[in-house]
């Protein structure tokens, strides 16, 4: 953890910006430091400038300001606190600390902050002004003049700067050390590479002379592959042209199946289309079946009210006999009781015979979802059978496309068609 990055010190520096939002004047303002400003606006413009600018270091880009501030961190480190105490303990020491803090800053980054507070000018003036009366602790001259010579003497002092140029002096002398080393083993890998050559050479002229010898071997060893690659060439021949025959074959058997599936994809479009029918009969009946549930629920509720509300009045009469009246006004509160009882009455009878109409209606499309299902099997039992369909058809075109009646009364009209289908699905079920 950084200087800055302390829980400590960054609430002294929040509680000393707050307290300087509220003395400084121009703590909000654009400032621009004028040398020939008086004595007490030059102090205030530059302590205003600089704690502005370190405070926004702090908040902002505080790794950057504990690594490049370590010279003061090391010999002024209580100093380096800034809180309220240590203003009101002595403003110019105060100031001087906080400039000397930056400068180190602005030396090691060389940040392009507006420190136009560290002119030579601005610091003399503040010098002249403050810095004699207030001590050695007042360092604007030494700022002014000395500390960036004290910098760079406490880098080069640094155990860092030590270890670095003890470190290049190790390199030049690892150098010669690794050249030396890779000129001797540079000459013994050129001898391994001369002696490989040779052998290499060697194997090549016997190698040569081996092939020279089976020359001729080889020749008639070739005429004889050719002639062997030749018969098979011609062999392979044969067997394709058989092959392409038993090919030929298998396309006309496969032409035959394709046309008996053709003929079974006409024959399943019928099929399909019983199923859009039942999927549109599917529809039709989730609908009806929310519309019963809405429908079941207000006749509920309008029940619970009707029911409820008798109950009521009863209670309230033996618990608070005092509530109605015991003259003829009593006719006043009974009669609008008694029409809101009939209203709901009526309306109970209207959810209730909707309902009821509803349900009517779902058994009629249930009963054609099933015919829907039926239907496909039967008219092919039929046909295998060799019997004539079209009365069946008619009887399913009738019942199927028939209006949904609203009423149950009228139900027993729309089964006519029906009988012949269950009269024969009873035979079959016997056999």
């Amino acid at each position: 953890m950084g200087f800055y990055s302390d829980s400590v010190v960054i609430k002294g520096l929040e509680e000393l910006d707050a307290f300087f939002s509220g003395k400084l004047p121009n703590y909000d303002k654009n400032i621009i430091i004028n040398e020939d400003d008086s004595d007490a606006l030059l102090f205030n413009n530059a302590l205003t400038s600089s704690w502005r600018a370190f405070f926004y270091l702090a908040r902002n880009d505080v790794e950057k300001l504990n690594d490049n501030t370590r010279f003061n961190q090391e010999y002024i480190s209580e100093r380096m606190r800034f809180t309220v105490k240590s203003y009101k303990d002595n403003e110019v020491v105060f100031l001087s600390d906080l400039m000397r803090v930056l400068y180190e800053f602005r030396f090691w980054t060389g940040a392009p902050l507006s420190f136009d507070f560290f002119s030579h000018g601005i610091l003399t003036r503040i010098h002249d002004s403050y810095g004699v009366q207030n001590g050695p602790y007042a360092q604007f001259d030494w700022i002014r003049d000395s500390l960036s010579a004290a910098l760079v003497q406490w880098l080069l002092n640094g155990e860092k700067f030590t270890q670095a140029k003890i470190f290049l002096m190790e390199i030049d002398a690892r150098r010669e050390k690794f050249l030396d080393e890779l000129t001797k083993t540079g000459s013994e890998y050129q001898q391994q590479i001369d002696g490989a050559l040779g052998a290499a050479q060697e194997m090549l002229d016997k190698r040569s002379r081996e092939q020279s010898n089976v020359l001729s071997d080889q020749h008639a060893a070739a005429i004889t592959e050719l002639t062997d690659h030749f018969s098979k060439i011609q062999s392979d021949i044969e067997n394709v042209k058989n092959e392409a025959s038993v090919g030929l074959e298998y396309i006309k058997s496969a032409k035959n199946e394709i046309n008996a599936l053709e003929q079974r994809i006409e024959n399943l479009k019928s099929e399909y289309n019983f199923v859009g029918l039942s999927s549109g009969f599917n529809q039709i009946k989730d609908k009806k079946e929310k519309e019963l549930h809405d429908v079941e629920m207000n006749y509920r509720n309008l029940f619970g009210c009707i029911f409820i509300a008798p109950v009521l009045a009863v209670i309230l009469h033996f618990v608070y006999p005092s509530v109605y009246p015991k003259d003829y006004s009593a006719i006043f509160i009974a009669l609008p009781f008694f029409t809101i009882e009939m209203a709901l009455i009526y309306f109970f009878r209207l959810s209730y015979l909707e309902a009821k109409s509803i349900r009517t209606q779902l058994v009629q499309i249930e009963l054609r979802l099933s015919l829907c299902a039926f239907i496909d099997g039967y008219v092919e039992y039929r046909r295998k059978n060799e019997t004539d369909v079209s009365k069946v058809l008619d009887c399913f075109d009738s019942l199927i496309f028939s209006p949904i009646q609203m009423n149950e009364n009228n139900i027993p009209s729309m089964f006519d068609g029906v009988e012949a289908i269950a009269g024969l699905a009873e035979k079959v079920m016997k056999k």
